[in-house]
């Protein structure tokens, strides 16, 4: 699979020549492989070079429940990787610096495709909450991550990609 898109959309080369951008991982038509993992951060982030981003080797590692939320904030190298794990799912991991009411603490946050089959749900792996659904304020948070480079929640809540 290639990392790189020379388009924004991608044409699939079945027999119906359509030239739809596919958002699943398969074509339905003639099960050609999605040349793009990112094709859905893609759309999301149209203006990000998720090509350019260094990878994470994650290795054949899991979560006890399939989730990718065992990333340790000291094993990451880059302040923003992308990774893919044993299953096939890509995703992004953000070396962070949080601050909260005056604690500093260093954390990974995940971001990541949920079903090897289905480029369209992605999840992440927020300590407070656990691991879900990415909701509207999380895109929000990933594009000024992406961005900028930190995210205000408050004067008493502020990360910072390190």
């Amino acid at each position: 699979m290639t990392e790189k898109i020379q388009e924004k959309t991608w044409s699939c080369k079945c027999e119906t020549n359509n030239k739809q951008l596919h958002t699943v991982t398969k074509c339905e038509s003639c099960k050609c492989l999605h040349p793009n993992p990112f094709q859905y951060l893609l759309l999301k982030f149209p203006d990000f070079k998720f090509d350019e981003l260094p990878k994470f080797e994650i290795g054949s590692r899991t979560g006890q429940t399939g989730y990718i939320n065992f990333l340790d904030h000291h094993e990451l190298s880059a302040p923003i990787s992308k990774f893919m794990d044993v299953l096939g799912r890509p995703g992004i991991v953000f070396r962070l610096i949080e601050t909260w009411h005056g604690k500093v603490r260093p954390r990974a946050w995940v971001v990541f495709q949920r079903f090897s089959d289905a480029a369209n749900i992605w999840v992440n792996d927020n300590y407070s909450v656990g691991t879900h659904a990415m909701y509207d304020q999380e895109w929000d948070i990933m594009r000024q991550l992406l961005v900028n480079k930190r995210y205000t929640f408050s004067e008493n809540c502020i990360i910072v990609v390190e």
